[in-house]
């Protein structure tokens, strides 16, 4: 065998560092609100419907300030190829100076 290629997972830096992130926040609490209101529904509370009525209202406000694009914090897969002479993570070719030492099998 030559390489061996397989994808790994990194985090995106310019996703979860940024300002569109923090626009963001409101849908995730929304959404957890949410959910809370659900399981509070399930379990009888008697404030469940406030809950859920909140949780709805800031999910919106969420949906709003993100102004309907998709949700942008996570991670992105890069391919990782390794080739008798090099690692390649992603575009990134990182070269393998003892190359004596190294056996794909």
């Amino acid at each position: 065998m030559d390489e061996f290629s397989t994808y790994i997972f990194k985090e995106n830096e310019i996703k979860t560092n940024n300002i569109r992130v923090n626009r963001e926040r409101p849908y995730y609490i929304g959404i957890l609100i949410f959910l809370v209101s659900v399981v509070l529904y399930l379990l009888d509370f008697d404030y469940a419907i406030h809950f859920f009525v909140v949780g709805y209202i800031v999910l919106v406000i969420g949906q709003i300030t993100m102004s309907g694009r998709v949700p942008s914090i996570g991670h992105r897969p890069l391919s990782l190829k390794l080739t008798k002479d090099s690692i390649f993570i992603g575009k990134e070719r990182l070269e393998i100076k003892n190359k004596r030492d190294v056996e794909i099998t």
